[in-house]
């Protein structure tokens, strides 16, 4: 290093000058470091490196701490899935009701219904006549019998009933009911005459 440096670097290592034009304070700015903590309050004693105590860490793989904020998220994705199983479950009651009521608008008798014994289920009030009529069924021509008994066929699924009145169920509901019952018990008609 060359002289002239060694000079200038050695009066930026004194202190500030005592007064505009004066000399110079002689001495170090800072306060000498003494241990781990340079500016100790007299009598007190800085730690030894044997006296200090590493801070302990948690091992590796159960570092994982649970806290109020993983309450928070874990609460948040409960009310998500709460509401994502409440719009399924509507659609899904949505589909359903569409599938009833497609099926209720069907023009033809229901399953389940027989005239004479034979099944006139799934077939419309003309089909019905035909089928009776060609099998020679309804012998007297489409007469009173055999048209209540179409009439009566055609009607399960689409009427209401008086004991309905005042219940908590749709008629709607009662409807599909009424034809799903039907469908599993049967209901038999005929166009001949009591004894």
């Amino acid at each position: 290093m060359s002289p002239e440096r060694r000079k200038r670097s050695e009066s930026r290592s004194e202190g500030p000058p005592a007064a505009a034009g004066g000399p110079r304070a002689t001495g170090p700015v800072r306060p000498p470091r003494v241990g781990l903590f340079p500016f100790a309050e007299e009598g007190v004693r800085p730690l030894s490196a044997a006296e200090v105590q590493p801070v302990p860490r948690p091992a590796a793989g159960r570092g994982l701490r649970f806290g109020p904020w993983h309450l928070v998220f874990i609460a948040c994705l409960l009310a998500l899935g709460a509401m994502a199983a409440f719009v399924i479950g509507a659609a899904s009651a949505q589909r359903g009701f569409e599938m009833r009521r497609a099926y209720l608008a069907r023009p033809v008798i229901f399953d389940g219904v027989s005239i004479d014994g034979l099944s006139v289920g799934g077939l419309t009030r003309r089909q019905a006549e035909a089928l009776l009529l060609g099998r020679g069924q309804g012998e007297d021509a489409p007469g009173p019998a055999l048209s209540g008994a179409l009439d009566a066929a055609y009607a399960v699924g689409r009427q209401g009933f008086a004991w309905m009145i005042g219940s908590d169920r749709t008629p709607f509901d009662i409807r599909w009911e009424h034809t799903r019952h039907i469908a599993r018990t049967g209901l038999a008609l005929s166009t001949h005459a009591a004894p």
